[in-house]
């Protein structure tokens, strides 16, 4: 728990319409979804789920110790002389705010940064906190690889790892509360489509928000692609930021930076388009890394500015950083610095060493445009020589993007390997097939083993070739049907390779 306010239950609900019973004047000093986190004096959230309905374990919220409920059902079995209830209309809209008030509306304390889109977002975060770091900020990190915060430059403590690329909104806010504590100044965070439908940042103010593109993934939640954006887009308005970099070379991009104008935010566009404000030049592509100017049309100012990052994406991810940088008061110069002392994200087009004549590069890829972006990337280190690729599709997910990623697969790499990612409760041959669907099925070859599918791309390469594996990145296990076991790409690539 951290200090916070200690505000009243009925102070940390003004303007909700909420409706109160019990003792609504009670001071509250944390705030949680989870009946097993719950605190002494601290409010419980019931929210309603797919499967899960919180208003169900009210009575071991109270046990441990909670004072206070905040619901969207009556309740009549509980004595709310001894705890004190809000009802409101939709908890998951509510709980947002209420936290935030809960914990010293934090974020108006700190430099927050909020990165959306489909692909970039772990990237995007990791180098703008590097460019933080190098003006002497003290950083924080959310997102897919947990909540980081450090205090010296390269000196990170893992503060929590919640499996959500955007914790729910009390954890959010006790975290942004530990960092304000700290003495952390900047947080980069990464704001999924699921945290902006799930009203997971609600209550959570930004120095400027991030749009980096729109990919085919997630319709198994959001439905159909115009539902996808629009959660996407929920971002861009004044009651989250005043400031927005977006991307627009990215044809969703051009969507969300006009709606971002006529919701009243300042619009810096970047990209390599020549309608871009923030655009990168001679770019020079090689095997450690990337070089690049990066140029402001709007003043004319350049850089220069030397990566270890891979690809084209990358140079669209660190347009993304500087954008946000300046909107943060940083220049130029000190983004060319911060880009150039980032180190690659793990699982994120990283070159895993080896001593054998050819390249393997592993990368978390799992939609059509990060795929074809990884192959790209792995294009310009191969020259004439092929790109062979190792890559599947995880199960109970949008599963309208799997033929579109075998075209993607065929398209870009001369040698395809097919196997399994995460099959969850799906059949991985059903899954193989479906990615097959567009493609002419004797092009490629199935081999469900993940560790056997590697070892057979890498026995295949030729001095030259470049080794893409795909689709699990960082991730260290493989969810089946009825177990999850360790399975992590990097180590089995550097034992298959000990084999050679």
């Amino acid at each position: 728990m951290t200090e916070s306010g200690s505000i009243t239950l009925r102070a940390a609900c003004e303007g909700l319409s909420a409706k109160f019973l019990g003792p609504s004047h009670v001071r509250l000093t944390s705030a949680t979804v989870n009946s097993h986190a719950v605190e002494i004096g601290g409010l419980f959230g019931c929210l309603t789920g797919a499967t899960v309905d919180g208003h169900d374990f009210i009575g071991q919220a109270i046990d441990n110790g909670a004072v206070a409920l905040l619901v969207e059902k009556s309740i009549t079995e509980f004595d709310v002389s001894k705890v004190a209830v809000a009802l409101v209309e939709d908890t998951r809209r509510a709980i947002g705010p209420i936290s935030s008030r809960i914990y010293g509306e934090p974020s108006r304390s700190l430099h927050c940064f909020g990165v959306t889109g489909t692909n970039g977002k772990t990237t995007t975060v990791h180098m703008l906190a590097s460019i933080a770091r190098a003006g002497d900020e003290k950083v924080g990190t959310v997102g897919t690889l947990g909540t980081n915060f450090s205090l010296k430059r390269q000196n990170r403590e893992q503060l929590s790892l919640s499996g959500l690329t955007t914790p729910e909104a009390p954890e959010l806010q006790d975290q942004l509360a530990q960092m304000r504590q700290a003495g952390i100044t900047t947080v980069a965070m990464e704001v999924s489509s699921h945290a902006l439908s799930q009203f997971r940042v609600d209550g959570t103010r930004f120095e400027m928000v991030c749009f980096t593109n729109l990919d085919h993934d997630h319709l198994d939640f959001h439905g159909d692609m115009d539902s996808y954006l629009l959660a996407k887009t929920r971002l861009f308005t004044p009651v989250f930021s005043d400031q927005a970099a977006i991307n627009i070379d990215d044809s969703s991009g051009v969507h969300v930076a006009n709606a971002a104008k006529i919701n009243g935010l300042s619009v810096t566009t970047f990209g390599l388009s020549p309608e871009a404000d923030i655009t990168a030049t001679a770019i020079e592509y090689s095997i450690s890394g990337t070089n690049f100017v990066i140029t402001d049309r709007r003043t004319d100012e350049s850089v220069e500015v030397s990566t270890n990052f891979l690809g084209e994406i990358n140079v669209l991810n660190a347009l993304a950083a500087a954008a946000l940088a300046q909107g943060g008061g940083h220049s130029l110069a000190i983004s060319s610095t911060g880009l150039a002392d980032a180190t690659v994200v793990s699982g994120r087009l990283e070159r895993i060493e080896n001593t054998e004549p050819f390249t393997v590069l592993l990368d978390y890829a799992h939609t059509p445009d990060a795929l074809a972006a990884a192959l790209r990337a792995a294009r310009t280190i191969a020259f004439e020589s092929r790109v062979l690729l190792v890559f599947g599709c995880g199960g109970n997910r949008d599963f309208e993007k799997r033929p579109a990623m075998g075209l993607v697969a065929v398209a870009g790499a001369e040698v395809v390997v097919i196997t399994s990612d995460n099959p969850r409760s799906e059949d991985p041959i059903e899954i193989a097939n479906q990615i097959t669907a567009k493609i002419d099925k004797s092009s490629v070859s199935v081999e469900l083993d993940r560790r056997a599918a590697i070892r057979q791309a890498l026995t295949a390469a030729r001095p030259g070739d470049v080794v893409v594996i795909a689709g699990k990145g960082h991730e260290t296990s493989q969810i089946f049907r009825t177990a999850t076991v360790t399975h992590d790409d990097r180590v089995v690539i550097q034992e298959e390779l000990a084999r050679l």
